[in-house]
């Protein structure tokens, strides 16, 4: 097995990370898929074992053949210990992201009957790796119980791990979006009233304009700030518009 992880960034991170969104769709199916391959990958395995316990009486194989066959399980082997580990320790593997790695770790703790499925057949695939490669009589008794317990429970404890990532995944993207829309909606309400000052400045703007006229010379004063707050007036305006427009964008984005 491989040595288990220390992380630097605590649980937190992992499970804020995909509240936030930094998980992106593409990435939690690549990373799921790693895991639900398994499925296919306990098959493979199981025949390697099987081939190389029990080659074909009808055409013996050379030793080069009997090689590449145990060359291929541990490879298959390795790649599902890694795979394992991503689910006992939060280890990263194959590109997946640290922090995705270590949230798939915590959404496994909690699924620990479907863990300890898969860390048995991951456990006996170690043994009929080592009988294999040693060639021992432990392959025969390796073998069956490999394929007893990959036939009884391992195929739908893969199956049930992947269904609950996902909705995990689809949980904390729904309250994102909430909190996503709920934010846009609360800017939307600011964004009103800050329109509603720019339209009371303007009137305030264009009264001090129409008093400035009325006063002649004395009132170049009132009429210089008259034209500030016009123009203040109009920054209001175009500052909401563009916010509003942000908005919208964030809101098509989610």
């Amino acid at each position: 097995m491989n040595a288990p992880a220390s992380f630097d960034t605590p649980t937190q991170d992992a499970l804020r990370a995909a509240k936030d969104g930094q998980f992106s769709y593409e990435n939690v199916q690549f990373a799921i898929e790693q895991l639900y391959d398994l499925r296919s990958k306990v098959i493979r395995i199981g025949l390697l074992g099987t081939l190389i316990h029990r080659p074909d009486p009808h055409q013996p194989d050379t030793q080069t053949e009997t090689q590449d066959c145990l060359d291929l399980l541990a490879t298959e082997a390795d790649t599902f210990d890694n795979v394992v580990n991503i689910l006992e320790t939060g280890t990263p593997y194959k590109g997946i992201h640290p922090l995705l790695a270590r949230w798939m770790n915590l959404l496994a703790q909690e699924n620990p009957q479907d863990l300890a499925v898969i860390r048995r057949v991951n456990q006996l695939t170690q043994r009929l790796v080592i009988a294999a490669q040693s060639g021992s009589t432990d392959q025969s008794a390796a073998l069956r119980e490999h394929r007893r317990v990959a036939r009884q429970s391992f195929h739908s404890a893969i199956t049930g791990l992947c269904l609950f990532m996902w909705h995990a995944y689809d949980k904390d993207q729904s309250k994102r979006l909430a909190r996503t829309q709920a934010a846009a909606a609360a800017l939307s309400e600011r964004l009103t009233r800050l329109e509603r000052i720019g339209t009371h400045v303007r009137l305030v703007s264009l009264n001090a304009s129409v008093e400035a006229s009325h006063i002649g010379d004395r009132g170049r004063g009132l009429s210089v700030i008259a034209q500030e707050f016009k123009g203040l007036a109009e920054e209001v305006r175009t500052l909401a518009q563009e916010a509003r427009q942000d908005v919208s964008m964030m809101q098509e984005l989610d």
